[in-house]
């Protein structure tokens, strides 16, 4: 027998047991494969951005930014006008401008330091030193945020 549980006016059939539906196994795998994939390609393009900033010689760091960032946005452009919301995939909610502001600025710090790290040092410490920033994180939430580190 099967009840019927009400969840914000929406109705769904329950197992008398409690227990929902699990996914297909062969589903999870799939899932799991494609984050994988994911994960490597975007370590790889993460690579070639770095050689490609080694390459392009004397330019200035700041025009690598911008460069780099005018791809970013024709992507996310791309991205949001072919989502499923419409022009409310633009909007930003009230109280999150200033939120959205600091991380601009930070995000773009860090590209610069990052961008001329890869200028003035080797490609491997200047990876190294960009793969650390979960670490970092970890330390500036214990300061800033007064979180406990488990």
């Amino acid at each position: 027998m099967m009840e019927v549980q009400e969840n914000q006016s929406q109705y769904k059939e329950v197992p008398e047991d409690g227990q929902t539906e699990q996914p297909s196994e062969t589903q999870t795998d799939r899932q799991l494969g494609r984050g994988i994939l994911c994960i490597i390609l975007s370590a790889f393009c993460f690579s070639l951005m770095s050689l490609f900033i080694r390459l392009s010689g004397d330019v200035p760091v700041m025009q690598k930014c911008f460069f780099r960032n005018a791809v970013a946005l024709m992507i996310a452009l791309i991205g949001l006008l072919r989502s499923r919301q419409g022009r409310e995939a633009f909007r930003i909610g009230k109280g999150n401008l200033m939120y959205y502001f600091f991380r601009a600025i930070g995000g773009t710090v860090g590209m610069v330091c990052n961008f001329y790290a890869i200028d003035h040092l080797a490609i491997s410490d200047a990876s190294i030193l960009n793969k650390l920033s979960p670490f970092f994180a970890i330390i500036f939430s214990v300061f800033v945020l007064k979180e406990i580190a488990k």
